[in-house]
């Protein structure tokens, strides 16, 4: 009963850790990875440099208005622009976080590592059930605990790496 108990519990945190990393991340994975059709476009008014307020170069930030397929327009940021567009360039964007973003893979990806970064440590515990229901006793965590401080953080670094 144990065992089933652990199996169960396993689950149950897995698919907790996935649905609040999705909670939390959803919408930038879709709107950065272009899941689904576009939501609109942007008409750019201004681009400039975008930095990280400690001066450290983002890439592109632009200004314009939002005009989605149905609705009325309205003023919105398009973050982390592939290009500074000249005014008057119409971008395909998805909206989130109240932002506008286009496809980017290196964003995506971005994105994706810290959901798994936010959701390691729930994963960990549930290999932990998991080892545990294998041997009918609580399994040794020194390893998890460690590999448990390190996952997230290296995800992290990984993404900023990669953003």
């Amino acid at each position: 009963m144990t065992r089933v108990l652990a199996v169960v519990g396993a689950a149950l945190v897995l698919a907790a850790s996935g649905w609040f990393a999705w909670w939390l991340l959803g919408d930038g994975v879709r709107a950065t990875a272009g899941v689904g059709p576009a939501e609109g476009v942007v008409r750019v008014t201004e681009c400039h440099d975008g930095d990280d307020g400690d001066g450290r170069k983002t890439g592109y930030e632009c200004a314009g208005t939002f005009a989605p397929a149905t609705g009325a327009e309205r003023p919105i940021v398009l973050a982390d622009a592939r290009a500074r567009y000249p005014r008057g360039t119409t971008v395909p964007v998805r909206l989130a976080w109240g932002e506008a973003y286009e496809t980017s893979a290196r964003e995506a990806a971005a994105v994706i590592l810290i959901a798994c970064a936010v959701a390691s440590p729930g994963v960990l515990t549930a290999v932990w059930l998991l080892a545990s229901a294998r041997s009918g006793e609580p399994a040794e965590y020194d390893g998890l605990v460690m590999l448990g401080a390190a996952l997230p953080l290296g995800l992290a670094a990984i993404a900023a790496v990669v953003r």
